[in-house]
């Protein structure tokens, strides 16, 4: 070996050390702060948190199917079918009591009238009181009912994600609840 050759991997071979040390310990920086997640939390105070849950049902492909405990919000009610005018299977599980107000009863008539087949879960004891949205590609979970009052003048949550394990969990659990009806 040369003179200038082992030299040069006597200098090289620090640096590049030295660079993939700080590469990585910036990579572990960005992980931690969470800067490649494939989840995102909105709150309604700050953010339009029903137009980023219109925005998972424009972006999906196959199917929408939704458990929510009270919906009166128009932009959701639409995209919903919308969605359903795509040719998407939209479906959903609605709460035996929440579908009888007077601010519900009509929306729920609309989801209908376009073909988007609810269940109404009828229950003895306790309610249907899950705010979930699945479809192909994302899930979207969370204390926000799709309602104005939710989404204007509530403190709420939604999480909204693409992480394929959790969005398998969201599917099974929302099977179950239209299955059992």
């Amino acid at each position: 070996m040369s003179r200038f050759f082992r030299l040069s991997i006597t200098i090289l071979t620090p640096l590049v050390f030295i660079f993939l040390l700080f590469r990585n310990l910036s990579l572990e920086t960005r992980l931690y702060e969470n800067a490649y997640a494939q989840t995102k939390v909105l709150y309604s105070m700050e953010e339009g948190i029903d137009e980023a849950l219109v925005s998972e049902i424009q972006q999906a492909e196959k199917f929408v199917y939704f458990a929510v405990y009270t919906i009166t919000k128009e932009n959701i009610v639409n995209a919903l079918i919308a969605a359903k005018l795509r040719g998407l299977e939209v479906l959903g599980v609605l709460d035996s009591n929440q579908v009888e107000i007077p601010e519900e009863k009509p929306w729920v008539n609309k989801l209908k009238k376009y073909g988007i087949v609810l269940k109404i879960v009828p229950k003895e004891s306790g309610l249907m009181h899950i705010k979930m949205l699945v479809t192909d590609k994302a899930y979207a979970s969370g204390s926000f009912n799709y309602t104005v009052s939710a989404a204007v003048y509530n403190d709420e949550v939604l999480e909204i994600g693409r992480v394929e394990g959790i969005r398998k969990q969201y599917l099974r659990i929302f099977k179950r609840l239209f299955e059992n009806q």
